[in-house]
């Protein structure tokens, strides 16, 4: 399960998707691009501007129209391994990829149970599973996150461990509950944090090391669910949406989104 962005969850995949080793994938499923509580464009685009400033908000827009042209011309020239999309880098694998707008519409949970899935894995995915689909797996539902929980939990990890000047962050697949990010832990990776990293640099290295430990962790997942820890929450830290004045402490401590050399 993953959600219909452009710029950094076809690469994710691909890389998921390389290293899986003999771990079968039935099936992708998209979900609309989607942030917590925003429904409006108007909303978005406030949120946009303000998160990356005008400049930023509109070549982000821009690259955003790129990748979809670029998916468009791949399709209608049918090239395959040419991908600017969730639905290309499935292409190239020959894995089905069903764009739905409900990932707990009964319809949906039914046709995923018929499959009779060993793991339902989130990646980014852009709504909360609830317990009928979190029920379907033999195995278990399964996110990866952007940070070692239980510490920031919820929104974009990776922008606040830079907004609250960590030097270590890294990537935990867990469990998934109906409490957000509050499931046992399978797997951690530490990531020490580079001084000149923009946001643009960490996502990048969240990629890397994440997309390693989902092929480590299918392959041993019967012993990690054995060794499974329930995270004490207490001990944690919740996040959501940015304000602009986070994205001011974001800056003050000298990050960007994006590096320019």
């Amino acid at each position: 399960m993953t959600q219909d962005e452009p710029l950094y969850l076809p690469r994710y995949l691909e890389r998921i998707l390389e290293r899986r080793g003999d771990a079968r994938i039935d099936c992708v499923y998209v979900l609309p691009l989607s942030l917590p509580r925003m429904g409006s464009v108007r909303t978005r685009l406030y949120f946009a501007v303000n998160y990356y400033g005008p400049i930023l908000s509109a070549y982000l827009a821009g690259l955003r129209a790129y990748h979809l042209v670029g998916d468009l011309v791949a399709r209608m020239l049918n090239r395959v391994g040419t991908f600017h999309s969730i639905s290309g880098v499935c292409a190239k694998y020959g894995i089905p990829c069903k764009a739905i707008p409900n990932i707990n519409a009964s319809e949906i949970v039914a046709a995923i149970a018929d499959a009779r899935p060993d793991v339902v894995f989130s990646l980014a995915s852009s709504q909360i599973f609830k317990p009928p689909l979190l029920a379907v797996p033999s195995q278990a539902c399964l996110n990866i996150h952007s940070s070692l929980l239980p510490r920031f939990r919820g929104f974009n990890a990776n922008f606040w461990v830079l907004a609250k000047g960590e030097s270590v962050t890294g990537v935990t697949i867990h469990r998934m509950t109906p409490q957000i990010d509050g499931g046992a832990i399978l797997m951690q990776r530490t990531i020490p944090i580079q001084p000149q990293w923009s946001l643009h640099d960490l996502y990048l290295e969240v990629i890397d090391v994440g997309s390693a430990m989902v092929g480590e962790c299918l392959a041993r997942l019967s012993e990690l669910n054995a060794q499974a820890a329930e995270p004490d929450l207490a001990l944690g830290s919740y996040f959501s949406l940015p304000t602009a004045a986070d994205v001011r402490e974001f800056r003050a401590r000298g990050r960007r989104f994006f590096r320019y050399h």
